[in-house]
């Protein structure tokens, strides 16, 4: 079965909620995006294409391509989300395509996760951790 390059962000990283829809990947390592920005949803985050100084902090996998029908479903992908093939940047300065999943609704930008605090699991600790005002 062939395979795809696959650029994850949110809920579908390593050690988050739906990491194992993917079904045994390969990981590629960490990468970027750049030219788009990520944001806080409440249950799981979106990308939306930004500025060329913008950047997504996320995991680069190399998944079985039978398997991207199943996160199609998942990402409810044509409504909440349209799959793309986009270059991503892995940390040695490699350029890679890879598919993933871009976020079709408008956004709050008062949601915005800063680079600083990505990925998405590492800003989610964050807001969890925050003490009530």
């Amino acid at each position: 079965m062939p395979e795809i390059n696959l650029f994850v962000y949110g809920t579908l990283l390593r050690g988050q909620s739906s990491h194992g829809l993917l079904q045994n990947p390969v990981h590629l390592g960490t990468a970027y995006l750049p030219g788009y920005s990520l944001y806080d949803l409440g249950e799981y985050p979106g990308i939306v294409e930004t500025s060329a100084q913008d950047r997504v902090l996320g995991e680069l996998y190399r998944i079985d391509s039978a398997v991207i029908h199943l996160l199609d479903r998942y990402e409810d992908e044509g409504d909440l989300y349209t799959r793309k093939k986009l270059q991503v940047v892995t940390l040695d300065g490699s350029i890679m395509q890879a598919a993933t999943y871009v976020y079709n609704l408008p956004v709050d930008p008062h949601a915005l996760i800063p680079l600083a605090h990505q990925p998405y699991a590492r800003a989610r600790s964050l807001i969890e951790n925050l003490a009530p005002i």
